[in-house]
């Protein structure tokens, strides 16, 4: 499988919902927020080369490079990521979870 591209993390950012700002340097973030509460972000190159590597963001979103690479390609949602946050603790619920 090949890594994750600048344009699989701007799909990534579009289907998170993740607020986009002007990073420092040569990338942009992507802030995701869930329920009005900062969760993660991930920086995504402005590298006029489309296919750079973008090996950080499974790191970030605390997903395997697979799983990552899902949510670029559609079989895995916003509501599914935000499943796993849970699961594994990244995302607090109100019920403690």
């Amino acid at each position: 499988m090949a890594g994750i591209t600048r344009q699989d993390a701007l799909k990534i950012a579009t289907k998170l919902k993740a607020r986009i700002e002007p990073g420092r340097g040569h990338g942009t973030r992507a802030e995701i927020y869930y329920q009005g509460r900062w969760i993660t972000w991930f920086g995504i190159s402005r590298s006029p080369k489309k296919d750079k590597p973008q090996g950080h963001i499974p790191r970030h979103l605390h997903q395997t490079p697979h799983e990552t690479k899902d949510l670029a390609q559609c079989p895995k949602s916003r509501e599914d990521w935000i499943a796993d946050m849970i699961e594994k603790g990244i995302i607090k619920t109100d019920a403690g979870g």
